[in-house]
């Protein structure tokens, strides 16, 4: 999902990997819902300012007076691995409700 968000934006890049991971998800033993999620939680990721249309919307209502794009780079990267590492805590529950079956 990072990889596709670095050329699409977040909407078709949701729409795109949820095409792709949740009819596959049950085929590697993940409940489509659990695709669903990450798809959702990763496509809204941004690490360069392009990519971030809140970040856009708020450096420009502040007319860029607030931060810098580099400060900005650097919030990006840390949700974004703020992100993966909520979506790596999950997956232990997941798999004890039985929503990931064990390989």
């Amino acid at each position: 999902m990072f990889l596709v968000r670095f050329v699409l934006p977040s909407r078709p890049a949701m729409l795109l990997m949820s095409l792709v991971a949740m009819p596959a998800a049950p085929a590697l033993g993940i409940s489509p819902w659990v695709a669903g999620v990450t798809v959702l939680l990763a496509a809204n990721t941004w690490v360069f300012p392009y990519q971030g249309l809140e970040y856009l919307l708020l450096r420009d209502a502040t007319r860029g007076e607030s931060f810098t794009d580099a400060q900005g780079m650097r919030m990006g990267i840390a949700l974004a691995a703020v992100r993966l590492a909520a979506i790596a805590a999950a997956v232990p529950y997941w798999m004890a409700i039985g929503l990931i079956s064990a390989p």
